[in-house]
């Protein structure tokens, strides 16, 4: 442990931190310092400068450090880059990701402290109503609702967004169903079925 205004910022740090300093401090307030800042012997930070902003905006007086002994400055300068640089190369399953999100929906947890944007968790998670909270449909029309999960390509999923917005310009759908997305889908299918003669 160090205290943090011994901690030195790299004057030429290559990444824009600011945007993300918030969200640390959200992190580090909830899960606690559980990754520490990686300095040099003079405790100039190589890795973890959004880290440290986070830490000072928390007003915490000491950060835990690991200082990289033993690094060539060449080494030093190519790790600064390479801790920021690799983790762009990995992607999300999306899929998996919105199994995680609706576990902890489920949870009733804090989804902003994941780090995902509105936008993104309304597109994984997109507004529907769990089946507990269905209408009650007249005794003897009553039909199961189903909450159904498809896993698309990209562009597969692109075509079915624009469909589904084609088929709310057609206005609402004669259904029980409050969820207009699953309405739209409906309609789609429907047309699908009727225009081949299937059913």
């Amino acid at each position: 442990m160090v205290d943090v205004e011994r901690v030195i910022p790299y004057a030429r740090n290559p990444r824009k931190n600011a945007d993300a300093v918030d969200k640390v401090a959200a992190s580090l307030r909830e899960f606690g310092f559980r990754q520490p800042i990686v300095t040099d012997e003079n405790l100039t930070v190589i890795v973890g400068h959004t880290r440290l902003l986070a830490a000072k905006k928390l007003s915490l007086a000491q950060v835990p450090v690991h200082i990289a002994e033993g690094l060539t400055a060449a080494q030093i300068k190519a790790y600064r880059i390479a801790d920021n640089r690799v983790g762009e190369e990995a992607e999300w399953d999306n899929a998996l990701l919105a199994v995680e999100i609706g576990d902890l929906k489920d949870e009733g947890y804090d989804l902003s402290l994941t780090g995902l944007s509105e936008l993104q968790l309304t597109d994984l998670m997109p507004d529907v109503k769990p089946l507990a909270e269905m209408p009650e449909l007249a005794s003897g029309d009553r039909e199961p609702f189903q909450q159904m999960t498809f896993v698309l390509h990209d562009e597969q999923a692109q075509q079915v967004k624009a469909a589904i917005e084609a088929a709310h310009k057609f206005g609402d759908y004669d259904s029980p169903n409050e969820n207009r997305n699953g309405n739209a889908l409906a309609r789609i299918c429907e047309t699908f079925v009727s225009s081949h003669g299937i059913g």
